[in-house]
């Protein structure tokens, strides 16, 4: 999460094999997990400098999708939309209609302001923990 992948992914160069716009446009590969582990390895991973990449960030679907068993949007409005109360949101989705957790969320300012309560509570929303304070 700290954008130190190493993956040829750089959202901010449009000529970067991985970048978001890239990997967007492209019909070769409709499974994005795939897209990201496929890509070169264009540093160490862990070294200096960050470079933001939303596929790498993306794989943190898989993290939670694939041991779980359940699509993203299902566990956002179980976890965190639910609790929270949040209504008429959109998320941006993948190729697979899943969650892409590399951003496009839209709300609506209050539940905004909801996200920014929780974080200021440690993760706690009405004495309930939604997210580690981690």
């Amino acid at each position: 999460m700290d954008m130190r992948s190493g993956l040829a992914c750089d959202d901010n160069d449009g000529d970067s094999p991985g970048g978001e716009d890239r990997m967007q446009g492209q019909q070769a590969q409709r499974d994005w997990y795939k897209f990201a582990l496929d890509l070169p390895m264009a540093r160490a991973p862990g070294g200096d400098g960050a470079v933001y990449c939303s596929a790498g960030i993306n794989l943190l679907g898989g993290v939670v999708r694939n041991p779980t068993g359940r699509r993203l949007t299902d566990v956002f409005e179980e976890w965190i939309a639910g609790p929270m109360q949040m209504r008429g949101y959109h998320l941006n989705l993948m190729p697979d209609d899943d969650l892409d957790l590399a951003g496009g969320l839209r709300m609506r300012p209050r539940d905004m302001l909801k996200l920014g309560q929780l974080y200021l509570d440690g993760g706690i929303w009405n004495r309930q923990r939604l997210v580690d304070q981690s």
